[in-house]
């Protein structure tokens, strides 16, 4: 029976400014599959008004929206099991003086 999922690399901790660029991270690299069956990918935030997340195909995206913390959940998955790894995203408020 081949081995269920693993985490090979965990996310670190991210920060971000609310309304910056989003945050990409490559979810190959987080995750491996030792029996080679394809890996399928979901996320959630613990808070999507602070940072939004989605997974387009094995990328993750955060988007930071406003200031405060978010947990990041994200699991990976086949037919022999699940890997989840989680990590925090701390976003700054933007000051309401900037351009």
């Amino acid at each position: 029976m081949a081995p269920s999922p693993v985490v090979e690399n965990e996310i670190q901790n991210q920060q971000a400014n609310a309304g910056d660029d989003v945050i990409e991270v490559g979810l190959e690299q987080v995750f491996s599959a030792p029996s080679g069956t394809p890996l399928t990918y979901s996320a959630s935030s613990s808070d999507e008004g602070v940072a939004s997340v989605a997974v387009n195909s094995a990328t993750l995206t955060v988007t930071p929206l406003e200031g405060g913390e978010a947990e990041i959940m994200v699991t990976a998955s086949n037919e022999r099991g699940e890997a989840t790894d989680a990590f925090e995203v701390q976003v700054f408020a933007s000051p309401p003086d900037r351009p």
